[in-house]
Order: structure tokens, then sequence, then C-alpha cells
């Protein structure tokens, strides 16, 4: 009976070595799953970063071409408004009254002035603008 209890407990001690391996192995496969895992989330990490840090750039790029379309209708508006001068102007010296600016001398000199007007508003508003540091800065 002695060799009978004897041969049992080196079966158990047998099937607890191969319990303990087999234990070992599934740790082992468990840890480079986890290491795989772990290596694609830091992937995944740095792409998700990246992809935000180019759709900050193309936000930023998107907002200097908004900006220069919103300077340009500026130039554009202040550049009509400085020629209203003379579109009254003219709508006045067109009409059909009697004015004693009719003569041609008389014409050009008003016509003169007030393209002068305009032009003078026009770099006014441009010097404004550069000195509030709206434009051309």
């Amino acid at each position: 009976q002695a060799a009978g209890a004897e041969a049992a407990e080196e079966a158990e001690e047998a099937r607890l070595r191969a319990e303990d391996e087999s234990l070992d192995l599934v740790e082992q496969l468990l840890e480079a799953y986890f290491m795989q895992v772990s290596s694609t989330e830091q992937r995944l990490g740095t792409l998700y970063e990246y992809v935000d840090d180019t759709e900050d750039y193309i936000e930023m790029d998107q907002d200097s071409h908004r900006n220069q379309l919103i300077q340009l209708d500026l130039l554009a508006t202040a550049g009509l408004i400085s020629m209203s001068f003379i579109t009254i102007l003219t709508g006045f010296f067109s009409m059909n009254l009697n004015s004693r600016a009719r003569s041609m001398s008389d014409f050009w000199i008003v016509s003169m002035v007030s393209l002068g007007l305009c032009l003078g508003s026009f770099v006014m508003f441009l010097y404004y603008c550069w000195h509030k540091k709206l434009m051309f800065h």
C-alpha cells in the first residue's frame, strides 16, 4: 500500500506541475495579448492626437482665409462708400435745376474736389485700419 500511496502522491504532484505549467503558459499568453492591446491603444492615442492637431491646423488656415476675405470685403466697401461722394455730386449736377455752377470750369473744379474727397476719405480709412491694426500688420 505504501507503493500505491507513493504512486498516487507522485501522480498528484505531476498533475499539479502540469497544472502550474498550464497556468504559466496561459499567464504568458495573456501578458503577450495585454502588451499587444496596450501597444495598439498607444498607437490609436497618438493617431487621435495627430488627427486632432490636423483639424486645429485646418481650422486656423480656414480662419486665415476667412479673415483675408473679410479684409477684401472691407476694402471694397470702403472704396464704394468713398466713391459715393462722386456719385452724389454727379447726381446733383445732372438734375434739371438752374444752378450757377453749370459752367464747365466750375464743373471740373467740383469734380476734382469730389475726386479728392473720394481718394482722401479712402486713404484716411486705410490709415485708420492700419493704425488700429485691423489690416496690414
